[in-house]
């Protein structure tokens, strides 16, 4: 799960410490996982629901870059109770968030410089 910026501030106001959740590559801070889950899984829940990032919101909804559009995660295991045309109202919202994912990256790639 790529993380925004507005994830990572949220989720260190809980006392996290980023390098604990997240790991950086290609420009996009991504939530770790442990044995499959993510790192906030604990006895099958997430023990930061409330503050979870916004990608987790949107799941099992996922941007596929290469036919650049919003479908439904191929690797959840629970896809076949999802109908895609049920969700239709969250792709713009699912496509905001990607397209502010790649500003961020890109203001990234800018201060590095």
């Amino acid at each position: 799960m790529v993380l925004s910026n507005a994830d990572i501030l949220r989720i260190e106001k809980l006392g996290y410490k980023i390098q604990d959740f997240a790991f950086y590559e290609d420009g996009f801070f991504i939530l770790k996982n442990i044995n499959g889950h993510c790192v906030f899984l604990v006895n099958g829940k997430c023990s930061i629901y409330e503050n979870r990032p916004e990608g987790c919101k949107y799941y099992p909804l996922i941007f596929d870059v290469e036919n650049n559009s919003v479908v439904i995660d191929k690797d959840c295991p629970k896809r076949d109770k999802f109908n895609l045309n049920n969700y239709e109202y969250l792709k713009s919202h699912v496509l905001h968030f990607v397209f502010r994912l790649f500003k961020e990256k890109e203001e990234r790639k800018k201060n590095k410089k």
